[in-house]
């Protein structure tokens, strides 16, 4: 009879972000339009990555984005979910933590 294995779960790695924070300190129009094209770059590359999703709506300029992929969540600056901090300290026996 063939074992039955319980795979972990992938982990949860979200990153907030708020548009009120990409101009903030700018003092100029050319710091406006750098600060918005720095912003959008980012969000191109995060999206090319096809590796971030996008929770929430994004109406009131504010949007959490997660991943589940370590090595992206480390380019962009993503932060383990503290969801996912209580999750796995729930699950620690099953999975061997």
């Amino acid at each position: 009879m063939k074992e039955s294995m319980v795979m972990a779960p992938s982990r949860v790695y979200e990153r907030f972000w708020a548009n009120k924070w990409i101009l903030d300190g700018c003092a100029s129009l050319t710091e406006m339009a750098h600060g918005l094209r720095e912003a959008a770059d980012e969000l191109e590359d995060m999206a090319k990555s096809g590796r971030v999703a996008m929770q929430g709506d994004v109406d009131n300029g504010m949007v959490m984005l997660t991943t589940t992929d370590p090595v992206v969540a480390e380019d962009f600056g993503f932060d383990r979910s503290e969801d996912d901090d209580d999750y796995y300290e729930s699950q620690g026996e099953l999975y061997g933590n």
